[in-house]
């Protein structure tokens, strides 16, 4: 229940999905918007408390489905993050490879980073098949 009803398919009523919630909001559900405003909140707080533990930063990166695609809530994140000392590039950068930045010059820039847990995962497992020993007779 948790783990499928809750976050933005509970506070949406909709979906689980950004992209549904986005146009139901679109479209003027109210629950809809509320869940765009109530994530949106979340993660400008784990922006901000990660600024603060860290004394700083030098670059926020943002990965993930939602992270990776949802271009407003990229072009949001840059606005908001103003006070960071962030500035929205100009023109906008395209992506390219499996990283790209969404910022221009400033203190702070902001990145993509494509996700790629199946391919991490596998590295992972490689490396401890390669350094097992070998099975007994």
């Amino acid at each position: 229940m948790l783990q499928h009803q809750s976050g933005l398919a509970g506070l949406s009523g909709i979906s689980g999905d950004m992209r549904q919630v986005r146009q139901a909001a679109a479209q003027g559900h109210a629950q809809a918007r509320l869940a765009l405003e109530v994530f949106f909140t979340a993660l400008i707080r784990a922006v901000g408390s990660a600024v603060a533990v860290l004394q700083g930063v030098d670059v926020v990166a943002l990965s993930g489905g939602i992270g990776e695609h949802d271009q407003a809530l990229q072009q949001d994140l840059l606005a908001h993050l103003h006070w960071l000392g962030v500035r929205p590039a100009r023109p906008p950068l395209r992506p390219g490879g499996n990283c790209w930045r969404l910022s221009g010059g400033g203190p702070v820039e902001v990145w993509v980073v494509q996700a790629d847990e199946e391919g991490a995962i596998a590295r992972e497992v490689a490396g401890l098949l390669k350094n097992r020993p070998p099975a007994a007779p």
